[in-house]
């Protein structure tokens, strides 16, 4: 804790000094988002809590993975297993990590077989814009937004772009993202490769990605595009337990694709796509006979959306949506899963209604699961302008989630007899915007039924019954001049109100700050982040204890020297402290990077 208030008065007292010395601040400037809502809305007038990652910010931190960048967003909790490449979990205000929905340009990357995202292989490189929703979103996007929704945007490239970096540990890491049109037509194509060892054997990570884009541009203003996502890596797994495993390797593909259009059909905003997505993960190891396992999964989606405005006050929205998910599975036992599927549909609908200084936005959702029948998931928000400058939020909302394939017929831990987990969350926030200064703070209080968890007695997964997880969040950002800064502070409740135990790897207490300047030619930008102590298991004996808080701080500087160069430099936990983000796997130590940005 004590760390966490430090972190907040570096904020609190250093920003307001350097701001003094701007005699013109730039007033903080909105952000256009799609995430939260079934049109493009001001940030501000979103009826949820949201926080946006804007370009500037991703290059200024230099960070190679989206995970490294949401760490420091309130009410977001990140637990990666070790070095770069393990499995990275997102925790979304005390939630499950299979609670939060990803989204790449509005393709669901979730995987099928248990319905989470592993945030190791999500890079940066073509990311534009990141939009972070807190709070359930089932009324828009169904089943896997129970918690929230994580959204990766990407933009048009022009000309090209090539970054190379290397570090220690045999770090090479190369991308290359360049775009071009033709006519009506508009390419872009993201290309990155890295490499490298850990600080022990048989703990590298070797990642190659590439993605495409085209897009037809009609003189209408609508577009028809073609989106592809491919993604292969290979990862060394040193141990298990305390137990070594030279020859452990965890090989991953995954393929997206995806067909979206979006233009006016009369006086209407269709949004459409049609999406397909396979993944297959190969865990082996020649040493342990019982290792060998095989997962295959695809998903086939399609969701059509369509907005209008009625006047100047009100605006509507109404869309459905269909998911069709299979998974096989072979491991050393035999055939587990074989193709085994299911499906769901859906039908939903926005309406957003303004009158002077209060807005309204209400929401309603069905879902008819082939397993679970039918859901309802509503949601209703106020927001109410308290003043030229301050917002106060209300929201309500119910959402689902129904068990994925792997939680319910995975033989060693699946349990057919699961029920969905359900959760009605309350939310209220105030927003202050003060020329360069924006200030943000909420409440919220979520319960939740059945959730669902693995039960180390018994070894299958099972519902909890009651589940509570609130708390409070407050952010404070600042941008004017040279100078920029976001500071944020998290304090979280979240236990099994059966035997009132905190659930695992939510820390009480989070914090973290980012301060970048820019004086001319240069960027300066330090990261801290702040973990505090949170219950986890023992990695041998696989009992309760808790894992001691954290404080890691980076700092990365850009020049740029000419204006098709930028030599880069970075270190990574620069306090080099010893910590662990799941408990049994170390994090890496202090960690120098150096590479190049060449514009064409």
């Amino acid at each position: 804790m004590r760390q966490a208030l430090w972190l907040a008065g570096i904020l609190g007292g250093a920003i307001p000094m350097l701001a003094q010395s701007q005699s013109n601040p730039t007033p903080y400037s909105e952000s256009v988002t799609v995430t939260a809502s079934l049109q493009e809305v001001e940030e501000t007038d979103l009826g949820v809590t949201l926080s946006v990652i804007e370009r500037s910010e991703i290059e200024a931190r230099q960070s190679t993975e989206v995970a490294d960048l949401i760490a420091t967003i309130p009410g977001v909790a990140v637990a990666r297993s070790g070095s770069p490449g393990s499995v990275t979990s997102v925790f979304t205000r005390g939630g499950n990590s299979n609670q939060t929905l990803v989204l790449w340009n509005g393709l669901v990357l979730n995987d099928p077989f248990f319905g989470g995202f592993d945030w190791a292989h999500l890079g940066t490189e073509s990311a534009d814009k990141i939009e972070v929703v807190r709070g359930p979103l089932s009324t828009l996007y169904g089943s896997s937004a129970l918690g929230g929704a994580i959204q990766v945007l990407t933009a048009h490239n022009a000309g090209a772009r090539v970054r190379l970096e290397a570090g220690e540990n045999s770090y090479g890491r190369g991308a290359v993202a360049a775009g071009h049109d033709i006519g009506s037509l508009h390419f872009d194509l993201v290309a990155t490769y890295r490499t490298g060892d850990g600080e022990i054997e048989n703990d590298f990570y070797d990642r190659q990605d590439l993605v495409a884009r085209a897009e037809w541009r009609w003189q209408n203003g609508a577009t028809l595009g073609l989106l592809t996502r491919l993604d292969d890596s290979e990862l060394g797994i040193p141990r298990s337990g305390a137990t070594l495993t030279p020859r452990r390797r965890q090989e991953s593909v995954s393929r997206n694709f995806a067909l979206p259009f979006n233009g006016p059909v009369a006086d209407w905003q269709l949004q459409a796509m049609v999406s397909s997505t396979s993944m297959d993960l190969e865990f082996t190891d020649p040493d342990s006979f019982f290792a060998r396992n095989d997962t295959t999964a695809e998903r086939r989606r399609g969701r059509v959306v369509g907005t209008t405005s009625l006047g100047s006050a009100v605006d509507i929205g109404i869309g459905g949506d269909w998911q069709d998910d299979e998974v096989s599975n072979e491991s050393t036992f035999g055939v587990n899963l074989d193709r085994d599927s299911q499906s769901s549909w859906a039908s939903f609908g926005q309406l957003r209604f303004r009158w002077k200084t209060v807005s309204l936005e209400a929401a309603v959702r069905r879902d008819d699961h082939q397993t679970f029948g039918s859901e309802w998931s509503p949601g209703v928000a106020v927001v109410v302008d308290a003043g030229p400058a301050t917002r106060v939020r209300a929201s309500y909302g119910e959402a689902f989630r129904a068990p994925a394939l792997g939680e319910l017929f995975f033989p060693f831990s699946g349990n057919p007899d699961l029920q969905p987990e359900t959760t009605e969350s309350l939310e209220l926030s105030v927003e202050h915007t003060l020329g360069p200064w924006r200030l943000v703070a909420a409440a919220f209080d979520n319960r939740q039924r059945d959730l669902i968890e693995f039960d180390l007695q018994t070894f299958t997964n099972v519902n909890l019954g009651r589940v509570r997880s609130r708390g409070a969040e407050a952010s404070v950002r600042y941008q004017g001049g040279p100078w920029r800064a976001m500071g944020s502070f998290t304090y979280l409740d979240a236990a099994n109100q059966t035997d009132d135990e905190e659930l695992l790897r939510r820390p009480r207490e989070s914090a973290s700050l980012w301060l970048a300047y820019q004086p001319s030619d240069w960027t300066f930008s330090f990261t801290g982040r702040f973990v505090g102590e949170r219950p986890d298991l023992d990695p041998v004996t696989f009992t309760r204890t808790q894992n001691p808080s954290y404080t890691r701080l980076d700092l990365a500087v850009r020049w740029q020297a000419f204006p098709w160069m930028s030599p880069e430099v970075r270190v990574e936990n620069l306090g080099d402290k010893e910590y662990q983000e799941v408990l049994g796997f170390p994090a890496p130590g202090r960690s120098f990077f150096g590479g190049v940005t060449l514009r064409l």
